[in-house]
């Protein structure tokens, strides 16, 4: 009985161990510094809970919005993100030791990014993927919305490189300053608009994704305003398959 008692807790000692080598090998990759609402925090092995503002974020988490919350995050290098209302943005990769690596992953939704400069050292070592497209950054502020069948890149300073998520899809294009494009599902990358003083992109084919139709003015983090009450009507985005990331052209 001693015996059959002593390996149980072994058993239970060894399985602790595993639990905390799993959680002591997650890398903290940033913190909350503001949210709005109840943004979710889904982080793998433990049940979906709300976020909570100054809370640890570390790679593999996915933090999730619905019409009336966002998140605005301070990442270690000092890069920020601001996830917007009814988005879900994963963590995959971050590490800013030795060569800088990173890679975020808008499911859906709305997700802008200043990007510092830790990641210019090397080219494209900080991408966003979606199901239609990937981003290749260096220190740039930029935004990604991801629609279910779509992904529209606008670039506010210095210089993003997007491909097609589709490795079978050839072909790439360079956003500047203000600058906008929109990827379709299985279409390689149009040339980019540029857009207007007053955020016009003056392409109607630009400006549908998701039957959304936004303008973009030179504030780059512009204020939010009041969440919408409960009567607000939002575009549902349906679920999607994420392909697995392509080699960004070097």
């Amino acid at each position: 009985m001693y015996r059959l008692a002593g390996k149980r807790i072994a058993i239970g000692l060894w399985g602790l161990c595993l639990f905390l080598h799993g959680v002591l090998a997650l890398a903290q990759v940033g913190e909350v510094v503001d949210l709005a609402g109840g943004p979710e925090l889904r982080r793998e092995g433990q049940v979906a809970r709300l976020l909570r503002p100054g809370e640890a974020l570390f790679e593999t988490d996915t933090v999730r919005t619905d019409q009336r919350s966002r998140v605005e995050i301070l990442l270690r290098d000092g890069s920020r993100l601001v996830i917007d209302r009814s988005s879900s943005v994963s963590i995959r990769n971050y590490v800013v030791t030795g060569e800088p690596d990173g890679v975020l992953q808008v499911l859906r939704g709305r997700m802008r990014s200043a990007v510092s400069d830790t990641f210019s050292r090397r080219r494209n070592a900080f991408r966003v993927r979606t199901s239609t497209a990937v981003v290749g950054v260096q220190g740039t502020d930029f935004l990604v919305e991801a629609f279910a069948a779509s992904t529209r890149i606008t670039v506010y300073s210095g210089l993003v490189e997007v491909i097609n998520a589709d490795p079978a899809v050839r072909g790439s294009q360079t956003l500047g300053p203000r600058q906008t494009v929109l990827v379709r599902r299985g279409e390689p990358p149009p040339p980019p608009t540029t857009l207007t003083a007053a955020g016009s992109t003056g392409a109607a084919g630009i400006a549908s994704g998701g039957e959304r139709d936004r303008r973009f003015g030179a504030d780059p983090w512009p204020a939010t305003g009041p969440s919408p009450g409960r009567d607000a009507v939002s575009t549902p985005t349906p679920a999607v398959v994420v392909p697995p990331e392509p080699n960004l052209p070097r």
